[in-house]
């Protein structure tokens, strides 16, 4: 959330969509945690009209979650973790 404020307030729009797609889902603690594996796709998104460089791994890079429950989400389930660490995408 601090990023989105911080791009707000530094004049920053995004424009275009990030697809996700989930490439596992493991059970940490069945019910309870799970460690979700998803490919973002930045082709379409720009900032203020222009595509930022994202470095070597491109627009295609894929990360590892933690998601679970919040103890008032009634079966949703929410981000607990996220380490931030990319890697490419697969084929």
């Amino acid at each position: 959330m601090s990023n989105l404020q911080m791009d707000r307030e530094e004049g920053l729009a995004q424009e275009g969509e990030t697809v996700v797609t989930v490439t596992a889902v493991e059970a940490v603690a069945e019910g309870e945690d799970y460690q979700v594996t998803a490919c973002l796709d930045w082709s379409d998104v720009t900032y203020n009209g222009e595509k930022p460089n994202r470095g070597e791994l491109g627009d295609r890079q894929q990360i590892t979650y933690r998601v679970g429950p919040d103890a008032t989400s009634e079966g949703e389930l929410f981000v607990t973790h996220d380490p931030m660490e990319y890697e490419p995408c697969g084929p």
